[in-house]
């Protein structure tokens, strides 16, 4: 199976990665994948079959125009697209529910401030001084962060209830489970991973 996996941002697609690889071995033994970076999150445009800029790398606001692109041309029975995201504050199934409207269109427990944890145990000065420096010095540091802690990740000792939903959504893809091809339809009903 072929992954094309969007991530909200660069440090986001380091991890990403790193556990694709402890999930699936090797890009490109058994299955493969594609990591794209956006440069946040945004928000699902009104309309959903409005233009949007294509320059802009809002993950939600090109998702759309990605998903159509991605439907026109990736192979139904042996590829899938997977979106990861941060929710920060969002209502995770409600946030589902408007992305699988998005798929319909086409025929987390991260509410404790996940990366600012991180910062106030890994950098010197804490979250606060990572948002001091601004843009783009703190996409820096957590690509820093993804690149030493991801390969270090054991997944089958993460106890997140996102991580556990994206890493058994993404084996069960890869091992032919609902929304993985065969039956067209079975990927609308099951919705993203």
């Amino acid at each position: 199976m072929h992954f094309e996996v969007l991530v909200e941002d660069r440090s986001g697609s380091i991890v990403v990665d790193n556990v694709l690889r402890a999930v699936l071995g090797g890009n490109g033994d058994n299955h493969s994948w594609r990591t794209h970076s956006y440069r946040g999150l945004g928000r699902l445009p009104r309309g959903l079959h409005g233009q949007s800029d294509p320059s802009s790398r809002i993950l939600l606001q090109q998702l759309p125009r990605i998903m159509r692109g991605y439907g026109n041309s990736l192979s139904r029975d042996s590829s899938a697209v997977v979106v990861v995201v941060d929710l920060d504050d969002r209502d995770c199934m409600a946030f589902k529910r408007d992305l699988v409207g998005v798929l319909r269109e086409y025929v987390q427990d991260s509410v404790c401030g996940t990366w600012e944890l991180l910062a106030n145990a890994v950098h010197a000065g804490g979250s606060a001084e990572v948002k001091r420096a601004g843009w783009p010095a703190a996409g820096q540091a957590k690509c820093q962060w993804a690149e030493k802690i991801g390969p270090l990740m054991k997944p089958e000792r993460n106890r997140s209830p996102s991580f556990k939903a994206f890493q058994d959504g993404v084996r069960r893809l890869a091992d032919g489970g609902p929304g993985s091809g065969g039956d067209p339809d079975a990927r609308r009903r099951t919705g993203p991973a």
